[in-house]
């Protein structure tokens, strides 16, 4: 096999890597992604979700299987109309004029790929302004139809909106290079005044709708404050994180000076009585129970709505945030992303799901809407039986089947939902060849707040499960142990479907902390031969600059079933050939960081590892040497081999797309024209087809080449 690139590759250097800053930041993403995520109405039966239709598909042409088809983000609720309503997604702009009962596509007007991110109303003209990433977008028929105000500031991207309450065409939006100011309903645009030093992206603006010129706006680390309308800013907020503002601020109508911000990456709610110049929390801890959306009653002061991540409560209090009332334990909230409270439909809420809901009765019962956006992600994607016909696929924390090839999906609840819990994070792993049994691995909640690392598994294809392993996750008094633990990777042996491998990992911020005691964190790697119905924790990875792991990837030989490597963000990759009763590093230090790890089914001295950022590496004599044979290009994240012809690589990744080498990665090629999309999550080869998982468009397929 030609390797004459290799040594061209090696010298273009690193790609840029992207580092979250320290540890703080990382578990800010985390919580951040966490915040994205709670649960369904369990009292409203699973949907059977009918794919779209276009199968099947032919060669060299993408079709979409669903589930899904985009995540939803906003609500806009028109406060002189109590019937209609706005919903944002990926999947476009929807619109309801019953309430929020019904929903239709309204995208007359707007540009194909446009992915709507925020709305702002200007309800005396019946005038809604909405933003993408690079376009202001203007209706003046309450969202029927629309026209581009502007394009693009140029070197900026929007990040917020809104409009002024007693000034007709006033608008603010926050970008990350600064606030600008329209007073021509965005047809023109100025540089707003903001204090020296200031550089953040600002997330977050709201007009005080009690008192004319004052304005708040929100950046990462920096609140501020006008008294002009949005045309000179000072420096605001005392009480708040130093290292994170309020991503949603929203003022209390009937009480002046009243104003509440949400830091979505900690999931807590805060409350200022001085309009915004002091703060202090209301509701939610980052750690037990943070929030994901709140909304406050336009029409009763201090009545204030916030829906919960990890277990889909609604909670309701009417002494602004003091004490807090129970509505719905079981609400069918799935990634909930905004709640809205009707101005003139007494005890209405209207909540963004995975799909659009509604209560009329101030929380208490929830109905699903018909028609409207819904969630698109696809995370991970099994193909088990490596036959046409079932399918399973992970969207953020569901589960879903399809037994007619993606024709249709059945949801896949997990168990004791109805118990109060709640799962986030799982992985899932099937056993080669057999289409029924699946392993999944959960990080488990509950309402009193305990916390469990579980793996569940099914033997008839999900419509049941059983807990084979559970670890609780209580520190006690131990400070040291920080609880930011899941399993990472699970396993299946390809020819002895007993031997399952897992992989848990998290972060201890002492070394005590991770000596690896019986009762301490469940950091390591595990070992079943009976199926998961018995495990034993391997030897523990020799000490690295990193604690205690950071795992994210197992890989077992396909012939030997001894030898196991595991790789993370620590930049080593190790070896174990005695099925992990001692570990060795492959090299003394690696130019990556490996983010996946694939081995060739025919020669498993080749090995593929995937860095997020810094490209696809290869090693031809198991792993002793590596050289890169592609750059990174966005933010890879997943590589798949065609088990039909281990020639054929595939590598996913978000703003990169979908590339493929045929002569095990010397050459790429895109192969995604024809997806809506360049974001990919997760690639699968089975049947004779490719199944590519996108970050907002559901699942596609095409046949292989």
């Amino acid at each position: 096999m030609a390797r004459t690139s290799d040594a061209a590759r090696e010298r273009d250097g690193p790609a840029l890597s992207i580092r979250p800053r320290d540890l703080r930041a990382r578990s800010a993403v985390w919580l951040a992604g966490l915040a994205l995520s709670a649960l369904l109405f369990s009292d409203v039966p699973a949907p059977r979700i009918e794919a779209n239709r276009g199968y099947p598909a032919r060669s060299g042409r993408w079709t979409n299987l669903g589930p899904r088809e985009g995540f939803v983000k906003k609500l806009c609720v028109l406060s002189d109309d109590a019937e209609t309503l706005l919903a944002a997604g990926r999947s476009g702009v929807f619109r309801s004029s019953d309430g929020g009962r019904n929903w239709l596509p309204s995208r007359a007007g707007i540009p194909r790929d446009a992915e709507l991110i925020a709305f702002a109303s200007e309800p005396r003209h019946r005038l809604i302004y909405a933003i993408t990433l690079d376009l202001v977008l203007r209706s003046a028929d309450s969202g029927s139809n629309w026209e581009v105000a502007i394009h693009r500031i140029p070197g900026t991207y929007f990040g917020s909106i809104a409009a002024d309450p007693f000034t007709d065409q006033r608008i603010l939006v926050g970008t990350d290079d600064g606030i600008y100011l329209s007073e021509d309903g965005g047809s023109s645009w100025a540089k707003a005044q903001i204090p020296a030093g200031q550089t953040s992206s600002w997330d977050a603006i709201a007009f005080d709708p009690s008192s004319p010129g004052i304005v708040l706006a929100a950046g990462y680390e920096t609140l501020i404050k006008s008294t002009d309308g949005g045309e000179t800013w000072t420096t605001h907020g005392a009480g708040l994180p130093s290292d994170a503002h309020p991503d949603v601020l929203l003022f209390d109508r009937q009480r002046r000076g009243a104003v509440y911000g949400l830091l979505g990456v900690y999931g807590v709610l805060y409350k200022s009585a001085d309009g915004g110049a002091t703060w202090r929390t209301v509701r939610g801890d980052p750690r037990r129970n943070p929030v994901a959306a709140f909304a406050l009653d336009p029409e009763a002061s201090d009545t204030i709505y916030v829906a919960m991540v990890r277990t889909g409560a609604i909670y309701r209090s009417a002494d602004g945030g003091t004490t807090w009332h129970l509505r719905s334990r079981r609400p069918q909230l799935w990634q909930v992303s905004d709640i809205v409270v009707s101005r003139k439909r007494r005890g209405t809420l209207y909540v963004l799901g995975e799909r659009p809901y509604w209560s009329g009765d101030e929380g208490v019962t929830w109905k699903p809407a018909r028609g409207g956006p819904r969630g698109g992600a696809v995370d991970q994607i099994l193909a088990p039986s490596g036959r046409r016909g079932v399918l399973y696929v992970r969207s953020y924390d569901r589960l879903y089947r399809s037994t007619d090839d993606g024709g249709s999906w059945d949801d896949l609840p997990l168990p004791d939902w109805a118990d109060g819990r709640c799962y986030e994070h799982p992985i899932i792993a099937a056993v080669p060849g057999d289409q029924k049994v699946l392993y999944a691995g959960v990080r488990a909640h509950q309402d009193d707040g305990e916390e469990t690392i579980e793996l569940l598994k099914t033997a008839d294809g999900g419509d049941s499960w059983e807990r084979l392993f559970v670890r609780h996750l209580e520190s006690g008094d131990d400070p040291a142990f920080e609880e930011i633990v899941s399993i990472r990777s699970i396993v299946v042996h390809p020819r002895h479907p007993d031997l399952v491998y897992m992989a848990i990992d998290g972060w201890c911020e002492s070394d005590s902390a991770c000596d690896d005691p019986s009762d301490g964190p469940p950091f390591g790697v595990y070992r079943s031969i009976d199926g998961g119905r018995n495990w034993a924790r391997t030897s523990r990875i020799p000490d690295v600059d990193w604690h205690p792991m950071w795992v994210d990837r197992l890989a077992v030989d396909p012939f030997d079933g001894d030898t196991v490597y595991i790789g993370g963000r620590g930049g080593t990759i190790y070896r174990s050939v005695d099925g992990g009763r001692s570990w060795t590093p492959l090299a003394d230090s690696l130019t990556f960081e490996p983010y996946d790890i694939e081995i060739d089914r025919t020669d498993p001295a080749i090995i593929y590892a995937l860095d997020r950022f810094r490209g696809i590496f290869r090693s031809t004599d198991a792993g002793r040497e590596w050289v890169r044979i592609m750059p990174a290009r966005g933010m890879l994240s997943d590589i798949a081999i065609d088990p039909s012809d281990p020639r054929k690589i595939y590598v996913a990744g978000a703003a990169s797309g979908l590339l493929m080498s045929s002569d095990s990665g010397d050459t790429w090629r895109h192969v995604d024209e024809g997806v809506w999309t360049r974001n990919f999550e997760c690639v699968v080869i089975a049947a004779g087809r490719i199944y590519a998982g996108t970050i907002n468009t559901g699942l596609w397929v095409r046949e292989s080449e």
